[in-house]
């Protein structure tokens, strides 16, 4: 059963964001948000006026494949919140708008659609009372720094993301309006997830299994998965600890606000973060165009091999205290070839999973 506390001090909310390892979900700490003023869809769409924001678009019968549909299966669209809405309740429209966003040549029957990943600084920094509302201070957090890299998520009825769990810090979660679907799965149950890095996207590791309807013929293991599932009502906030995996979907038209605070071990993790990112964009510029889309998620831009090396190196440098060091391509090639690595690559490829 999820822990659920009720209006927090400070000291005791940062107490358990620190020492948790299950989610909790909190109530009582959202009042600063003025939510049903500030974050009810109609009140954003009369913000944003003509202001366009983009949509993913996703097929509602997504869910219910054996198959996983990636973002970058997926067509994405540019559209004002106001258009969205009429969209979304499938409202006709009087006459055709003199700028077609595209929206309207996919039928709201067999559609939905998705705001995500926008990050505050950037989508909302001419709307500065909007700004100003997110707030979560309560939780113990810096209040510009936790502000700023502050994420909106929009979303109608089954809009969703892939399984996935993230790699650096702990996610808190505000839902504002609607409600949302929440699925997770502790670290522990890894291998019963089978974990993938193509896509790619920096600090997300996906699921090949679509939680909402998996194939065990294909993904046995996951049949022994035990999940945790939460549904997240307007006003409560989730936290998700590190690396819990998670499914996500809209059970209704919502909207919500998360935001992911560091932590002491994220120094390690971005040393494997940029060990895959040079290995895979490595192997990309090799064999794959490098505008083929269907290896990375939308948000990625391909690097090449001397910047990623370079990368590497800064994150080896912050993790170990030794500034001079530098990762070179001999170096690497001896790690990646280590035997016991190869003898795991071998043993991976051999089971075809």
């Amino acid at each position: 059963m999820t822990l659920r506390i009720d209006s927090p001090s400070k000291s005791d909310a940062l107490r358990f964001l620190r020492e948790a390892k299950a989610p909790i979900v909190f109530t009582g700490m959202l009042e600063s948000w003025d939510r049903e003023k500030n974050w009810i869809p109609q009140r954003l769409a009369d913000v944003f006026a003509k202001r366009p924001i983009r949509f993913r678009i996703i097929p509602k019968t997504a869910s219910k494949s054996n198959s996983v549909l990636w973002e970058t299966q997926c067509r994405h669209i540019e559209a004002t919140i106001e258009e969205f809405l009429a969209w979304n309740s499938n409202e006709k429209r009087s006459k055709k708008p003199k700028t077609d966003t595209g929206l309207w040549t996919f039928n709201p029957t067999d559609y939905t659609a998705y705001a995500d990943y926008k990050y505050m600084k950037d989508t909302f920094s001419t709307y500065p009372n909007l700004m100003a509302s997110v707030d979560w201070t309560k939780f113990g957090l810096d209040e510009k720094s936790s502000r700023r890299e502050s994420v909106f998520w929009m979303g109608g009825e089954g809009a969703h993301t892939p399984c996935h769990y993230d790699t650096y810090g702990f996610n808190l979660v505000a839902q504002l309006s609607g409600r949302k679907r929440w699925t997770l799965f502790s670290p522990e149950q890894s291998r019963y997830l089978y974990p993938t890095r193509v896509p790619y996207e920096e600090s997300s590791v996906f699921s090949r299994v679509n939680v909402g309807c998996p194939d065990l013929g294909r993904f046995s293991m996951f049949s022994h998965a035990h999940p945790v599932e939460i549904v997240l009502e307007p006003g409560e906030v989730l936290f998700v600890p590190k690396h819990w995996w998670h499914y996500v979907e809209c059970l209704d038209l919502s909207v919500s606000v998360n935001v992911w605070t560091p932590m002491d071990s994220d120094d390690a993790d971005r040393l494997t973060e940029s060990i895959t990112r040079t290995v895979i964009f490595a192997i990309q510029s090799r064999i794959n165009n490098q505008k083929d889309s269907s290896w990375m998620c939308p948000s990625e831009s391909f690097s090449d091999f001397d910047a990623n090396l370079s990368l590497l190196s800064r994150a080896y440098a912050h993790l170990t205290n030794i500034d001079d060091f530098q990762v070179s391509s001999e170096t690497l090639l001896e790690a990646l070839l280590h035997p016991e690595v190869v003898q795991l690559v071998a043993r991976k490829l051999s089971a075809g999973k």
